[in-house]
């Protein structure tokens, strides 16, 4: 049995992948109030969009469920 190596193109589903790397979501506290991406969470995520797959960082449905208290609120539309 051939073996893939992890930089040759790849797919998931229906997208076309340009190879089998994918950064794992991470918690990266870059947000402003409110859940909104912040200019450095924009950077941090346009510096690392070509090396492959990201999974951006998980947000909370709810204050109480997070661990920290920097977010009020996740704003979905921020994330647009």
């Amino acid at each position: 049995m051939s073996v893939p190596n992890l930089l040759t193109p790849g797919r998931i589903g229906g997208l076309q992948t340009p190879n089998r790397l994918m950064m794992a979501p991470m918690t990266r506290s870059r947000a402003l109030a409110g859940g909104v991406p912040s200019e450095l969470a924009i950077e941090y995520y346009a510096q690392r969009a070509s090396a492959g797959v990201i999974s951006t960082e998980g947000v909370a449905p709810n204050a109480v469920g997070l661990g920290y208290s920097e977010i009020e609120r996740p704003t979905p539309q921020g994330w647009r």
